[in-house]
């Protein structure tokens, strides 16, 4: 491909066509007076005079800088024959400069614009200023940077957002910045992902996220298996028509877990605070056990209503707490499931003729009024006695020892109604027994053991059990 040759060197004329011969070029920096130099040749090392003054023929070499220049031609008298502004130039030869809009208008089956770099400067930078530091550029490898001019990637955008959209309406966008990256539909429509020409997942312009289910009705509607490799635990209720897996534990805090057609499958265990329904299969790691008709399959413990023992036993014990000293014993954290709490007494001694008094509680703190209880001995010298304040085991004679059990009951779990039974023996010789009532204001969390007087304890200990 041939070019048309650029001016090899400057002529000016006069009025009537002859060459301005002893004329003068005066060169200022755009839109100023103030001088700025031209160059003798393409080196740039030396400068022009200023003003430059032209030869016989009206000739001179002027080679410009980078930056825009104002010229002004005079005759040899210093008649000014015309000035023209903001004039620039390419800083060598092989690199023009285009000014004004440009048009490539080509027609052909070739390439209309090519673009060769063979080194390793950029290819291409569009800017929108002199000096714009986030231009946007292709760089010699073919990379496009937009903002940035060291792109890292086939197509880097610094600090943007990048727009998809539709007849000048914007569809979606993709942003980034230190903290997130955001992928957003715009408007009242929906997001999908697509994999091997298969939709994944579906957002909806609802809020709701369908897996392998188009239309989603609620927040994570998965049509399909779910596996879960650590516990997994859900607020509120699970349905799912396929199979629910997970080699931990599954647990609600609040609803239930439901598989319409599939199983449910828990390697440590399956907790539901309401209920749990399983169309086929339910399966836990402990004891076999199985229920055909039901379709239930158990390998340990089968947990309902809301136990969430982490053993393999249903009836728990408490820690053995000593009663050599003080004057109360209290258990806490019993678990509001628990139906039955049986105090243990093990030579229990007061240290004088004092009643045991035990008073239960809910969270709230223990009840001190509304007990309906009494106890008596049967053996020996006969005496019994009641209280209103606590459940009352009977004393016999002066620092005796206790053996024996105190058994509290929930009788009405609506209203928090529990009662009591005791049968003990003193080593004096006494047999005791009563029993008792007392409606709480909660389910019962707490125990405590005390002494109806100033007596303190001097030997022994106590424990309980809870199921």
């Amino acid at each position: 491909m041939t070019v048309v040759s650029p001016t090899a060197k400057a002529q000016f004329i006069d009025a009537a066509g002859i060459p301005l011969a002893g004329g003068f070029v005066y060169t200022y920096a755009a839109g100023t007076t103030t001088p700025q130099a031209t160059y003798t040749d393409s080196t740039g090392a030396t400068a022009n005079s200023n003003p430059i003054v032209l030869d016989a023929r009206g000739e001179a070499n002027i080679w410009l800088g980078s930056a825009t220049y104002k010229f002004k031609l005079t005759d040899s008298n210093n008649t000014e024959i015309w000035t023209v502004d903001n004039i620039s130039a390419p800083t060598s030869g092989l690199s023009p400069v285009l000014s004004g809009n440009v048009t490539i208008d080509s027609n052909t089956a070739g390439t209309a614009l090519t673009i060769t770099q063979t080194g390793t400067g950029l290819a291409l930078k569009v800017e929108d200023t002199s000096s714009d530091p986030t231009p946007f550029v292709i760089d010699a490898t073919g990379q496009v940077g937009i903002g940035t001019i060291s792109p890292a990637t086939a197509l880097d955008v610094n600090d943007g957002t990048i727009q998809l959209s539709s007849s000048g309406t914007s569809r979606a966008t993709l942003a980034a910045d230190a903290s997130n990256t955001t992928l957003s539909s715009v408007g009242a429509r929906g997001l999908i992902l697509n994999a091997n020409s298969t939709n994944l997942i579906y957002g909806t312009s609802s809020g709701y996220v369908g897996i392998k289910n188009a239309s989603p009705t609620v927040e994570l509607d998965i049509t399909g298996a779910i596996k879960s490799s650590g516990a997994a635990t859900i607020g509120g209720n699970t349905a799912v028509t396929g199979t629910l897996s997970a080699t931990g534990n599954i647990s609600t805090s609040a609803g239930n877990i439901t598989a319409t057609a599939g199983s449910i499958t828990a390697g440590t265990s399956l907790t539901a605070t309401t209920s749990a329904t399983v169309g086929t299969t339910l399966s836990v790691d402990t004891i076999a056990e199985k229920t055909s008709n039901a379709g239930v399959t158990v390998d340990g413990v089968l947990l309902k209503d809301g136990i969430t023992a982490a053993s393999s036993v249903i009836i728990s014990s408490g820690t053995v707490a000593s009663t050599s000293s003080g004057t109360s014993v209290t258990f806490s954290s019993i678990p509001t499931w628990a139906k039955r709490i049986t105090l243990m007494f093990n030579g229990v001694s007061p240290t004088g003729t004092d009643s045991l008094a035990v008073q239960i509680g809910p969270s709230g703190g223990i009840a001190t009024t509304g007990y309906n209880s009494g106890s008596s001995t049967v053996t020996n010298s006969p005496a019994s006695s009641v209280s209103s304040t606590y459940f009352i085991i009977q004393a016999v004679s002066n620092s005796t020892t206790y053996y024996g059990t105190l058994t509290i009951s929930l009788f009405d779990a609506a209203n928090y109604i529990y009662v009591s039974n005791h049968t003990l023996f003193a080593a004096s010789g006494y047999t005791i027994l009563g029993g008792g009532g007392v409606t709480l204001s909660g389910l019962m969390t707490q125990l405590k053991l005390s002494l109806s007087g100033s007596n303190t304890f001097d030997a022994g200990s106590v424990n309980i059990l809870y199921e």
